[in-house]
């Protein structure tokens, strides 16, 4: 019979997450399946990436000095967050 549990290792024993119907002493067979965290492995977005695009910026784009930065912040009314969820909201 196979049945699918989900389980913690702890310790170095198996932990089912809920109850398992196995006799005591009874030999099972496992196969460890890790789940990926996909909110932490972004191994798999650089060919997402333009990275022809980054070079020129780079090279083409000079970052705002400190005074043209504050310039440009002193023109948003209220948090900056709060003026990027607010043109999130529009589209």
């Amino acid at each position: 019979m196979i049945q699918r549990v989900d389980a913690i290792f702890e310790n170095g024993v198996f932990r089912p997450e809920q109850p398992v119907h196995v006799p005591d002493g009874q030999r099972v067979s496992l196969s460890i399946e890790t789940p990926v965290d996909s909110a932490d492995d972004l191994s798999d977005i650089t060919d997402l990436l333009d990275h022809d695009f980054m070079e020129f910026c780079k090279t083409h784009v000079a970052p705002p000095g400190l005074s043209e930065a504050r310039a440009i912040l002193s023109k948003f009314k209220g948090s900056l967050a709060d003026f990027i969820s607010e043109e999130r909201s529009e589209r």
